[in-house]
């Protein structure tokens, strides 16, 4: 089965950020590197104004600090 394969183009955050740019990961003979994007990250759910790492809700612990806050309300 083949998937659909969506190009990116100029407006797109991805493209905008990474294409024709310096590589974000630096110099290494490793042709694979993951770096921390600053475009999947959000802002805390706590309402702390931080922002979390890429695909989180929250930063770590932060989590259990809403639950608290909101069960002593």
């Amino acid at each position: 089965m083949v998937g659909i394969i969506h190009v990116l183009c100029k407006g797109h955050p991805v493209f905008d950020q990474y294409v024709g740019g310096a590589t974000p990961a630096g110099k290494s003979q490793n042709p694979v590197q993951y770096v921390d994007s600053p475009i999947d990250r959000t802002l805390c759910a706590c309402g702390c104004g931080n922002q979390t790492p890429a695909g989180r809700h929250f930063i770590a612990g932060h989590d259990q600090k809403a639950i608290h806050e909101r069960i002593a309300k």
